[in-house]
């Protein structure tokens, strides 16, 4: 096979981006062409030929004949630095700083300030800075008043300007001139005898078709073009209109014109014959001579990416021929009579039509196009292919006063809107009496993110969301960070084990019956979202303390009420209700506040009187989610308005988009959930009866449009308000929920019967989802979509897939998955049992999850943020050398190449009577099962492939340690069934341990009081092997294991080799030693001057010293295999160090 080779490296021009981009190709071509695998000096001659005669020359004189580069990356190294100039970066950091917007759009002034960032070296501070500068130097001065009134992140200050000049272009664009486009369908008559007009609305007169002398000439009235001003219509048209018919009489002149303007508006008044032609007229208005800017979008053709035009005044699809021929799609080209002409009447060549696939953001559907073969004409897609590709939206009302209405009133009160709110009250939380509270150990974070959080934490505490504890504190939560993608980092805690001892508040909840008299015959309505919710309620000092977490840089605990805790939902009814309760024409339910008047006048007052009391109790509301002077608005999952309520359709649009069954099993997934909801609606079985027939064995499946019109009757009859449940915040909640392979979909029931029905698309990314992964998107999902009706009670959550309940039970930092670990944060928020019902009884929600109409979704942009928790345990770190040999030899092996399918497409069901051996152990323990990155794990472990065991169990038994310490060693990290015995066989078959094996005879110690941190107590003795003397040092906390090497055993060389070791660890307060040396007055004079106390045992009873004795012991062990294996000695203390303490889940290195 052959490869596009690189060009060879420019030695002129931008000398660094010329080898950047060299060097990319380079390392594709060596990947493609397999250069990796061959020998060096092959590498190295392949490069310095692909390099090029001038880089050549340059590269002989930075290397001279006898120095030869030997290996490809010491010669790319060489170049680089040629290539890439020093930087100063002073000037670099004047440039930028100096670098204003002038005359440049944002998006380029943005690119423009990045590029000069770069050489800046500003680390951490990079996006700050670049913030600053952005604002600093930013053109229009209202963007920068409005800037500088609001702390914004990087982010927001990018995305608001970008705003601004969008609406910049499109008010300019309301004032200058449009084309209007527009294909209608025509009847066009083969006929000849037939193409005469009568009483032409044009000229008055009868002619034939092509004939008319009013074409091309301009009316004296209002100087529109082709008609007489007698017949003139300006005062009913608002756009002159131009009929095809005319087009012969239209000037020559014109002719180039019309070849160049191909797709335009048109107009058609004919009758004709069922029989005809059907033509599609292109025509063109121009209001102004100003040009504006098309839109255009990039659509994929049978993965070729081509640049449409959208036109929403167009009833086709427009194709040219030279794009049909670069696809090379093997649709064939079919006849059509369809005919198209250009404005003016000019004919355009119709090859034929053609169905293509089109894909764009994930969602693929199948295009029909209209071929054209003319060098002029751009591929255009028409507007019924622009609507169902989710490319524009009808708008029905566009209220400009409203919105600068809103606008004014968020400037004007500004106060209310900006910065964190904080309630009079302090929150007090309750545990149940008699709980042992629960500390959970620091953890590790990535060192990727080690600075980045440190400085999120600053952040926080400077805002005083969190702050530093310096004291000892019972409860100790697990912290869990998610990083955006951005890269900014936010801090939640996993309050799970929290939330069991939590007493909570039953403060009443309003009812839909006590919120609906407020609310009639109201004509105005606004809603207010209170900001950052729960952030803005202050923590008592015990209960800040059940809020602690850990972190890297010690330990924090949150003053402000953190997501996720139990009680706080009544707790932030009760102080909203407080605060804003009783204002006339307010009603509250969590941190939605709506008003509602029957004038402008009331709505004024109870606005303001809102505002008044924001402002006094420092309370914060969210500009954006804010619903301002409307007639009606979406509350509690419902729209209200002075008509009243009414359900919102988003209720019923997942029953009324139900797809046409393609066969009988779909067909019985929908009678399935008639049969469920036949008590709800009278006759519906009866109804439903024709469909029975198509099941029968004997009867061929078909399905006519009689069967497609009873099912929009039977989807209507599901869908009307009157079957639905209104909503009762005191009835019990359940949400049934379920994915498909391509869909999810859910329902909310409350006494059995549905209250509103959900369901939508898996985009391509999710459609490559696990299957547990995509049950848990289908359960937050479902919460995000019925969260007005359910946040704040506990509910009930039913799905089929049965290691979902156990992964719900898990803590976050135990879940391995990265992904379900995102999905499992997404559901803190609430409060749920997650039960398994069995699929055939998950009716509603397995229908809509399998049965839908597939629509455009973009993906989550929160599935994209990577979540960190650390294990307790040791976190396996692979390099990518051998991560890419544990993914081969998982994907060869028989039996884990099949638990990986599995969990992807879903574990068989009778698992006793089809599958035996080994595989059968992983499908009876599915629920432990977990895949990520090719790799498969059970209960967080990496399960070794079979090909590997033997290479594991030889690296584990280097250091010769018992079997007992290796199986603590390895309990944490690997696993396969029978893990265990291997360890115990191959210790029991090594001459080694067999020869140094311990006696089992156990002596009496001498008890000593266990200290409470870590090298507060240790224990000294020296040990003796083949004429050398080691000092071993033995700390009694966390049993950390010191071998020293010592030339003499007297006082002075043990006191040279301790002042080093506690200059490290710190200096213990009791030493425990044998009476020689360390009774001696030197060492006793080293004791007082470094102030710890020296303990000796008597001669007569070293047992005294027993931890250090063992400790001797252990080290001759030690030694002794070490130098049978000729193995390096800090190779045996590091596993030591590293595996667990003997009746304790802590390894010295942990503790």
């Amino acid at each position: 096979m052959e490869f596009n080779k690189p060009a060879p490296l420019k030695m002129t021009g931008n000398m660094t981006q010329n080898f950047k981009f060299f060097k990319q190709q380079v390392e594709i071509y060596m990947t493609a062409t397999e250069t990796d695998g061959k020998s060096k000096e092959i590498q190295v001659a392949r490069l310095l030929n692909l390099m090029g005669t001038e880089a050549l020359k340059v590269y002989n004189t930075l290397a001279p004949e006898k120095e030869k580069d030997k290996e490809i990356s010491a010669i790319l190294n060489r170049m680089e630095k040629y290539c890439s100039p020093r930087t100063n970066e002073i000037m670099a950091h004047y440039k930028f700083f100096t670098a204003k917007q002038n005359d440049d759009s944002f998006d380029v002034y943005l690119t423009r300030l990045k590029e000069l960032i770069k050489p800046c070296n500003f680390g951490v501070l990079e996006d700050k800075l670049l913030k600053t500068q952005i604002i600093l130097g930013i053109q229009c001065r209202d963007t920068l008043e409005r800037l500088l009134r609001e702390d914004m992140t990087l982010e927001k200050v990018v995305s608001f300007c970008q705003s601004v000049e969008a609406a910049e272009i499109n008010c300019k664009e309301l004032g200058k001139s449009a084309e209007v486009h527009h294909i209608v369908n025509k009847k066009f008559s083969s006929s000849k005898s037939k193409a005469t007009i009568n009483s032409c609305t044009r000229c008055g007169n009868t002619h034939s078709i092509n004939a008319c002398p009013a074409y091309g000439k301009v009316c004296n009235k209002f100087k529109r073009l082709n008609h007489f001003s007698s017949l003139c219509k300006s005062k009913f048209d608002t756009v002159p209109k131009i009929n095809k018919n005319n087009k012969s009489n239209f000037k020559k002149e014109n002719k180039n014109f019309f070849k160049q303007n191909l797709i335009n508006t048109v107009d058609s008044e004919t009758e004709l014959n069922d029989d005809d032609d059907l033509i599609f007229s292109i025509n063109q208005v121009k209001l102004s001579e100003t040009d504006y800017k098309k839109w255009f979008q990039i659509i994929y053709v049978n993965n070729v990416q081509i640049n449409f035009q959208l036109d929403t005044g167009a009833e086709t699809n427009v194709l040219p021929y030279k794009w049909y021929k670069i696809i090379n799609t093997k649709e064939p080209i079919q006849q059509t009579k369809t005919k198209i002409e250009s404005y003016g009447g000019y004919k355009l060549s119709t090859i034929g039509t053609v169905v293509l696939k089109c894909k764009i953001k994930g969602f693929v559907k199948n295009v029909q196009f209209i071929i054209i073969d003319h060098p002029n004409c751009v591929p255009i897609l028409g507007l019924n292919t622009c609507i169902s590709l989710n490319l524009v939206q009808r708008i029905n009302q566009l209220n400009v006063n409203k919105s600068s209405k809103l606008d004014k009133f968020i400037c004007t009160n500004k106060e209310v809107f900006e910065g964190l709110g904080t309630f009079p009250d302090i929150v007090k939380i309750k545990i149940i009496d008699g709980v042992v509270p629960k500390a959970n150990p620091p953890r590790r974070v990535p060192l990727a993110i080690k600075t980045r959080l440190e400085q999120t934490l600053k952040t926080l505490t400077n805002k005083q969301i969190i702050e530093p504890v310096n004291e000892p504190v019972e409860w100790v939560n697990n912290i869990v960070i998610v990083e955006k993608s951005n890269k900014t980092l936010r801090v939640c805690i996993d309050p799970s084990e929290l939330n069991k001892y939590i007493v909570r508040e039953f403060y009443p909840i309003p009812t839909l019956e006590e919120i609906i008299p407020k609310l009639t015959n109201k004509n105005i309505f606004c809603v207010f979202d209170l900001k950052d919710g729960f952030h803005q309620l202050k923590l008592d000092k015990k209960s800040s303390d059940y809020c602690t977490f850990s972190s890297p840089f010690g330990c924090y605990k949150f003053l402000r009420a953190p997501f996720g805790l139990a009680s706080i939902p009544e707790i932030f009814q009760k102080l909203t209700n407080k605060y804003f309760g009783d204002i006339d024409n307010v009603t509250v339910y969590f941190d939605d506040i709506l008003c509602a008047t029957n004038t402008i006048e009331e709505m004024d007052t109870t606005v303001k009187e809102v505002v008044a009391r924001a402002k006094k109790y420092n309370i914060k509301f969210n500009s954006n989610k804010v619903q301002f002077y409307q007639n009606e608005v979406k509350y509690l999952g419902l729209l209200f308005s002075k008509e009243g309520m009414r359900p919102d359709n988003d209720r019923i649009t997942a029953i009324k988009e139900l797809g046409i069954p393609k066969n009988k099993k779909e067909l019985q997934q929908i009678l399935g959930t008639i049969n469920y909801l036949r008590k709800f609606i009278p006759n519906l079985s009866e109804i439903s009866s024709p469909y029975r027939e198509l099941l029968k064995k004997n009867v061929i499946w078909q399905w006519t449009d009689k069967n497609t019109e009873l099912l929009n009757k039977i989807k209507n009859l599901i869908s009307e308000a009157s079957i639905l449940n209104n909503f009762d915040i005191n009835k019990p909640i359940v949400l049934q929920c379920d994915s498909s392979q391509n869909a999810l979909g859910c329902c909310l029931l409350q006494d059995s019967k549905p209250v509103a029905f959900a369901s939508r698309s898996l985009t391509s990314t999710e459609s490559n989802y696990a299957q547990i992964e995509k049950e848990l998107l289908s359960v937050t999902f479902s919460l995000s979509k019925f969260h007005n009706y359910i946040y704040g009670s506990k509910i009930i959550v039913k799905n089929d897939h049965l290691p979902l309940v156990s992964l719900m039970k898990k803590p976050i930092d135990k879940i391995k998955n990265n992904r379900l670990r995102r999905l499992r944060i997404k559901t803190l928020p609430y409060t749920f049992n997650l039960e398994y019902v069995p699929g055939p009884k998950l009716f509603i929600a397995d229908l809509l999850s399998r049965n839908i109409v597939h629509r455009p979704v973009n993906d989550d942009s929160e599935l994209t943020e990577i979540v960190h928790t650390v294990q307790v345990a040791p976190e396996l770190i692979i390099s990518g050398e051998k991560l890419k040999l544990f993914q081969k030899e998982t994907q060869d092996d028989e039996i884990l190449s099949r638990v990986i399918k599995y969990y992807k497409e879903g574990w068989p069901k009778n698992v006793n009577k089809n599958i035996n051996g080994e595989i059968k152990h992983y499908c009876n323990n599915k629920v432990d099962i977990t895949v990520q990155d090719s790799l498969v794990y059970f209960n967080n472990k990496l399960i070794i492939p079979k090909n590997l065991r033997k290479t594991i169990l030889k690296l584990l038994h280097e250091t010769h340690l018992s079997a007992q310490k290796q199986k603590s060693l390895v309990k944490s990290i690997f696993y396969w069934p029978g893990i265990n015995s291997d360890i115990l066989g191959l210790v029991e078959s090594c001459n080694i341990c067999q020869k140094f094996k311990r006696n089992q005879i156990k002596q009496t110690l001498i008890n000593h009081e266990i200290p409470k941190l870590p090298f507060i107590k240790i224990g000294l003795d020296i040990a003796e092997f083949r004429g050398l003397n080691y000092l071993v040092v033995v700390d009694y906390y966390s049993r950390w294991l010191e071998i020293i090497k010592i030339k003499q055993k007297d006082t002075m060389t043990i006191i040279s080799k301790l002042k080093p070791l506690f200059s490290k660890f710190g200096i213990p307060m009791e030493v425990i030693a044998d009476n020689m040396p360390c009774g001696s007055v030197e060492f006793q004079r080293f004791a007082k001057e470094w102030e710890f106390e020296v303990k000796t045992s008597s001669p007569h009873y070293p047992r005294s010293n027993g931890l250090a004795e063992k400790g001797v012991d252990i080290a001759k062990k030690m030694i002794q295999k070490s130098n049978e294996d000729n193995q390096d000695l800090e190779l045996y203390l590091l596993n030591y160090r590293n595996s667990k303490v003997a009746k304790l889940d802590y390894t010295p290195a942990q503790l």
